[in-house]
């Protein structure tokens, strides 16, 4: 699908799912990032509308996250609904999102790329926010989870805004 410095963002397979699932229920990951099951993403594999990304570094291959893009052609608009990384603080974070929204403004024809986090992710909102995306406000008390009732930002960067201040202000 694409390629960065350091990664390579490709169709996840079948075979990335043990990994993948390994990554998604560390639970450092689990706390920020809804959790599957194999079945749940195989069905999402085989989706049409879904682009799974297993990310793997470049050199060796290692696997080491994923990125679930969710597609609405009609509107065009694409939500980026799940990523998670086992390797933090390295950078890989801005480097798959820089390749997914220039995947999504330039080639899949996007308007729209939106995504949500929950707001004590602060590693999460402070990526998207560094990047340009807008935060379109907080759905309260939106999720049901294990630690409670949680609230949900959402996020949002539209097709003129990655050509005008992203490219400009936040591309390293």
């Amino acid at each position: 699908m694409y390629t960065t410095k350091r990664l390579r963002c490709e169709r996840a397979v079948k075979e990335d799912l043990a990994g993948i699932l390994a990554i998604e229920h560390d639970p450092y990951n689990s706390l920020y990032t809804f959790t599957g099951d194999m079945e749940e993403h195989c069905r999402e594999i085989e989706d049409p509308d879904i682009f799974f990304l297993a990310i793997r570094e470049k050199e060796g291959g290692a696997l080491i996250g994923y990125l679930i893009v969710d597609i609405d052609r009609e509107s065009q608009r694409l939500e980026f609904r799940r990523m998670a990384l086992s390797r933090r603080c390295e950078g890989y974070g801005r480097e798959v999102l820089d390749g997914a929204l220039r995947m999504a403004f330039k080639q899949w024809g996007a308007n729209k790329v939106w995504l949500e986090a929950y707001p004590d992710n602060a590693v999460g909102c402070h990526l998207y926010e560094s990047m340009g995306f807008h935060k379109d406000g907080v759905l309260r008390q939106h999720h049901k989870a294990e630690r409670g009732f949680l609230d949900q930002v959402q996020y949002s960067m539209l097709k003129d805004e990655y050509r005008d201040e992203y490219l400009v202000k936040y591309r390293r």
